[in-house]
């Protein structure tokens, strides 16, 4: 019976490493809608450290205080470089790397998982050029009831940016990495209510030929110093916006009794006469289970009588 060749103790055994080559590009991108920016506030991050530092307000408090603080929400809703090189917004990288694993499923050849295993993006942000605007707008929460609210955030109307990504040879070729991006830019987009959540087509992009393109260049001059004024001094969006807005300036300045602005660190309240409704006529919560009281004469099916 034939038996194994065993090495003696003192040989080394020669491993032969298998050689992958890095290939790298950079690609100079404008978009082509306007991208909203959608960063979880200091506020909500605090609230996941520690949630016992922030009770839950009670119905009474939730009734008469400020539900939300239009200037405080649209500053905190960029992602901020601290030491910005060219631009004070940024974006995750790990956004670009889904939008191309998300446009390897419309594209023959490639798999989701191989784009998101052999390619990857430099660096932990991308930074963003453009001057951001206010943007307040209706949605809807993600509870079983869909609950309506208003949202501010800011929108960038120009954009544009350079994205650098790295890949593996020969498995991943130049042409694929850039075609990707090219179908990225139509099927998946950036930032919120992009084309990828299909409910919106905000934070589109096209490839350009490079940082020679005209409209690139155009963008590239709104870097951070006009990013700052922009967060600094706020401009509205569209139409509705301003109108949303003015009423809550409004309503905050009445109630104070002058015309402070409502960005004020003082804490603030808007009473139910600026809402339209006496507090006497509020109608009264629904209560689970036995002995739910009958509903108002006042408010029937979301009507007065």
């Amino acid at each position: 019976m034939a038996k194994p060749n065993r090495k003696s103790a003192g040989s080394v055994e020669e491993i032969e490493l298998e050689q992958l080559q890095r290939g790298v590009v950079t690609l100079h991108i404008v978009g082509s809608t306007p991208m909203i920016s959608s960063a979880m506030s200091q506020k909500a991050k605090e609230s996941l450290l520690l949630p016992e530092v922030r009770q839950r307000k009670t119905k009474a408090q939730r009734a008469v205080s400020l539900k939300h603080n239009v200037i405080e929400e649209y500053r905190e809703s960029v992602y901020r470089a601290d030491d910005p090189c060219g631009a004070r917004i940024t974006m995750p990288a790990a956004c670009f790397k889904n939008a191309i694993m998300t446009a390897a499923l419309r594209s023959a050849g490639q798999t989701k998982a191989e784009i998101g295993q052999l390619t990857w993006v430099e660096g932990s942000h991308v930074e963003i050029y453009g001057a951001p605007k206010l943007l307040m707008m209706v949605t809807r929460s993600a509870d079983i009831a869909k609950t309506p609210d208003v949202r501010t955030r800011a929108i960038l109307p120009e954009w544009c940016c350079s994205v650098t990504i790295s890949f593996i040879e020969p498995n991943i070729r130049l042409k694929t990495v850039v075609n990707l991006m090219h179908i990225a830019g139509l099927v998946s987009g950036l930032g919120d209510f992009r084309q990828e959540k299909m409910k919106g087509s905000f934070g589109r992009w096209r490839l350009v030929d490079g940082p020679n393109d005209p409209d690139y260049q155009r963008i590239m001059r709104q870097g951070a110093a006009v990013q700052d004024a922009a967060l600094a001094n706020p401009v509205a969006y569209n139409g509705e916006t301003q109108r949303l807005w003015d009423w809550y300036e409004s309503a905050v300045a009445a109630y104070n009794g002058s015309k402070k602005p409502a960005h004020s660190d003082e804490a603030v309240v808007i009473p139910f006469e600026a809402e339209g409704i006496e507090p006497d006529l509020m109608p009264t919560p629904a209560k689970r289970g036995r002995g739910r009281p009958p509903k108002s004469d006042v408010f029937h099916n979301g009507a007065s009588a």
